[in-house]
């Protein structure tokens, strides 16, 4: 079934001031049902999966319809006062994020005046600044730099002709909604960073999480594939829009309307899905996550998104709080808790999001590590990698296949890692990637039982170099802290941090069936984050929300990173020489067997992508001769075993095999580059190993 809308749009001109729209103004437009075949252009068509929703009536009390009609142009400029103001006065802790308390609000270093139209010096302009959140693309667009940041300082510059015309439409009606909603400054990254300052724009970067937080609400632009879209529908300030509302008439002047079957959660994995430019890019993922309310411009529409609520033009406000789902890659930001589960969501949305230049990732990156590495992971994150966690991180694995990103600009070094994206960093690929599940540190319930792994102990001490050598003096030693965590947890003497709860854990409570989900020994203690321990004491046994050890958060309130980034690292460890064998499997990336040099199995080896395959096709047996270098002492369930499933403590005993993590690594002048990841059993690793310790430069 498929209902047909009338496609003409008005081409009057807009008003020359800023005037609030009446709500409802507009009856819409009726239609009939009728057949379809679904074989003509379908942009103006809605189909069954559409929603009916019935209109409310303002003549009836407590009219059980949501939906309400709007201007088909214009958008309700009162609608949008009223959502910023009823935010405001009843949600109180609507800004207050765990991550950037209200009472650490920033003031950037420059803001638009929109009512001088010009740039003023953050510092001394009084009251809250909104913020913009859009997609630059690749036209052009006014810029400050250092030699025409004194001009926009005068009064009335943006107002000048050579200035104007270069500024792209979502900027210009960015300026005039804020003034029309009261406002008088306002935040745009092009405008309020000078761009060829190298010292401010590596400062403004890091605190741009720090920018979105402190705004009152952000405006995103989420439609349009440049910033010279524009933001259509307010009267007096851009073009008008194109909102079709599709109307059914029924008995008793009762009537219903077709709901564009656009996902109403901001935080669904429909939502996700759609093919939006501003969220399949990575720059606008950290602006995106970091403002806690946002107005936001979508499909002909306009909504407001706050911690609190969710409210849509064309659908009557509910009275109350409607908390609007949380999507999981916002858990490590809303809970606040140092945990790579969280982290992988994070980094996995934000990995196969698109960037022009490959080369901008860390960069991208860099205002989100700031934040998580001084409020939430102890000890900071290198280049994406928690350093508490370091074990773990350094053996990230792509979820499908992933790319090397290799830069587009001009070099301007001949460093060995160019424009810092390290191979050993998620942050040097493009693609899905995740963490591994460490079963020492948490009831994972995801996967097979020969999947599951644990890491049990540190193999080497790290350091952050700024150069191929470890001889530097100012070399920065990397300290992993889950290993300290890990020994005292199990011993009832450790410490608790906040956050965290301890209890005793029984094993007989639990059925056979979910006894796959403990590590390889049986715990005295589980741990669980305060945020879920509500949620677990309701169900007999939630996977996800038991930890064998708790571990502490940050506790900087700077928003500053604490670990000096470097693209080198160095460490003294073993390595060893086995060979790759035949593929395991269908999986893609595609793994291979390790074999040692009778062609015996030893581990496994995780390819980047299946392209990478070509080079052990034509190999002599046993197979392609690789590096492996240790970086951790674990145990697997992928090396075989006994095929019961793990009812006791005996039965995981005999089905896990005492493993090290390892790295495959190829060498390039005097750089040792990752090639992959693996797992190579204890006694094959001990045949195969140099026993003098060796020095790796990654």
């Amino acid at each position: 079934m498929y209902l047909t809308l009338d496609d003409e749009q008005n081409e009057d001109s807009q008003e020359e001031s800023c005037e609030d729209g009446e709500n409802g103004g507009s009856d819409g437009e009726e239609s009939s049902v009728e057949e379809s075949s679904g074989d003509d252009d379908d942009s103006g068509i809605y189909n069954s999966s559409d929603l009916l929703a019935l209109v409310n009536r303002q003549d009836i009390p407590d009219h059980q319809g949501k939906a309400r009609l709007v201007d088909p142009e214009w958008l309700d400029v009162n609608t949008v006062r009223g959502w910023i103001e009823t935010c405001e006065s009843d949600h109180p802790n609507c800004r207050n994020s765990g991550l950037w308390p209200r009472e650490n609000s920033i003031r950037p270093k420059y803001l638009i005046d929109v009512v001088d139209s010009r740039l003023v010096l953050g510092e001394y302009a009084m009251g809250g600044y909104v913020a913009l959140s859009y997609v630059w693309g690749r036209t052009k667009t006014l810029r400050t730099m250092a030699n025409t940041v004194g001009q926009l300082l005068e009064p009335g510059a943006f107002g000048n002709e050579e200035f104007r015309k270069q500024m792209p439409n979502t900027v210009k009606d960015a300026m005039g909604i804020v003034r029309c909603l009261g406002m008088r400054y306002l935040w745009v990254d092009a405008l309020c960073i000078v761009q060829d300052d190298s010292e401010q724009l590596r400062l403004e970067l890091g605190r741009m999480p720090g920018i979105y937080a402190s705004a009152p609400f952000t405006i995103v632009a989420a439609n349009g594939k440049d910033a010279s879209h524009g933001l259509p529908g307010f009267n007096g300030v851009s073009s008008p829009r194109s909102l079709h509302q599709v109307t059914v008439k029924l008995a008793g002047s009762e009537m219903l309307v077709v709901t564009p079957p656009i996902p109403r959660s901001s935080g669904s994995e429909a939502y996700k899905k759609l093919q939006i430019p501003y969220h399949q890019r990575a720059w606008t993922f950290q602006e995106y996550h970091f403002t806690s309310r946002k107005l936001i411009f979508q499909g002909d529409t306009a909504f407001w998104r706050c911690s609190q609520a969710e409210w849509w033009e064309d659908h009557h406000q509910a009275p109350g709080i409607d908390t609007p789902e949380v999507p999981e890659s916002e858990g490590v930001l809303k809970i606040r808790a140092p945990v790579l589960f969280f982290l992988t969501h994070m980094i996995k949305e934000f990995n196969m999001k698109a960037l022009s230049f490959p080369e901008d990732a860390t960069s991208a990156f860099s205002g989100l590590q700031n934040v998580l590495g001084s409020r939430v992971f102890p000890g900071g994150l290198l280049y994406g990698l928690p350093i508490f966690f370091l074990e773990m991180a350094l053996q990230w694995r792509p979820r499908g296949d992933i790319s090397r990103r290799v830069p587009e600009k001009k070099q301007q070094s001949n460093e060995a890692t160019p424009n810092s994206l390290p191979s050993w960093s998620w942050l040097g690929w493009s693609g899905n990637v995740a963490f591994p599940d460490d079963c020492e540190f948490a009831a994972y319930n995801g996967g097979s039982i020969e999947e599951r792994e644990g890491f049990v102990s540190p193999v080497t001490e790290w350091y952050a170099v700024p150069s191929p050598s470890c001889k530097h003096s100012n070399k920065q030693a990397l300290v992993p802290g889950w290993y300290t965590w890990k020994k005292e947890a199990q011993t009832g003497n450790g410490l608790v941090p906040e956050g965290w709860e301890r209890q005793n854990f029984d094993e007989g409570q639990l059925e056979r069936a979910d006894k796959k989900y403990l590590p390889r020994y049986t715990p005295r203690f589980s741990f669980e984050i305060e945020h879920f321990a509500a949620e677990s004491r309701q169900s007999s046994f939630v996977p996800r929300l038991l930890h064998w050890y708790p571990v502490p958060a940050a506790s900087s309130k700077s928003g500053e990173a604490t670990v000096q980034q470097s693209a080198y690292f160095c460490c003294r460890t073993e390595r060893a020489f086995l060979y790759a064998g035949s593929k395991i499997g269908v999986l893609e990336p595609p793994r291979l067997h390790l074999l040692d040099r009778r062609g015996g199995l030893a581990g496994y080896l995780q390819l980047h992508n299946e392209g990478e395959l070509e080079q052990f096709q034509a190999t002599e047996t046993p197979g392609k001769r690789v590096e492996l270098v240790s970086v951790a002492k674990g145990y697997t369930g992928r090396l075989g075993g006994d095929q019961r499933v793990p009812g006791t403590e005996e039965d995981r005993s005999l089905w896990f095999r005492d493993c090290l993590f390892v790295l495959w690594v190829e060498w390039d002048n005097g750089v040792a580059f990752r090639r992959g990841s693996g797992v190579v059993s204890l006694e094959g690793w001990s045949e195969a190993c140099e026993k003098d310790l060796y020095c790796a430069y990654l």
